[in-house]
């Protein structure tokens, strides 16, 4: 058999279609990602910083927590709730961390008082990894911690200027 006659000279082009669909597919995922991620964050109110939308979950944690019969169920979804809200604002607690090492890295993002959060942290922690009984004192308990941390979080955001201040300035018994 004898090869086969040329014809001519191959000559190479570049084909522009699928360039233009891969770019443009591209584009598409990079868009439903960027969207993605502003559904999972939630609606950002205008002008609403952290603390301000923290301050609107926990008012919704509280009558969950109030409406709840079963004190270990009230004080572990109260410390998810308040979990939930710091992961869609881009401060999740991190799979190895622990509640108390959680605790003290969102207090460096947010401008308030220990105390409550602390409160709220031991409180789950109990109900969360104890045998021992939950009762209706540790309820109301982990109520008024959220209640507490509702409005330092509220004060914090009215004055973001004096939010963590309070603590150090003299009152007029002490001087």
């Amino acid at each position: 058999m004898s090869p086969l006659p040329r014809s001519g000279s191959y000559e190479p082009s570049f084909a522009w279609l699928p360039v233009a669909i891969v770019l443009a597919l591209a584009a598409a995922g990079v868009a439903a990602f960027i969207l993605a991620e502003r559904r999972l964050r939630g609606p950002a109110r205008a002008g609403e910083g952290l603390a301000e939308q923290l301050a609107v979950a926990l008012d919704d944690t509280l009558d969950d927590l109030r409406a709840e019969s079963d004190p270990r169920r009230a004080v572990i979804a109260a410390y998810a709730r308040l979990e939930r809200v710091l992961a869609a604002r881009g401060v999740a607690r991190q799979p190895a961390e622990t509640p108390e090492e959680y605790l003290a890295r969102i207090l460096d993002e947010l401008a308030i008082d220990a105390e409550a959060v602390r409160r709220l942290t031991d409180l789950f922690s109990q109900a969360k990894f104890s045998q021992h009984a939950v009762d209706i004192g540790m309820k109301e308990e982990a109520i008024d911690a959220v209640a507490q941390l509702r409005d330092e979080l509220r004060q914090s955001a009215k004055h973001p200027e004096q939010a963590g201040r309070e603590e150090l300035m003299p009152t007029e018994a002490s001087s």
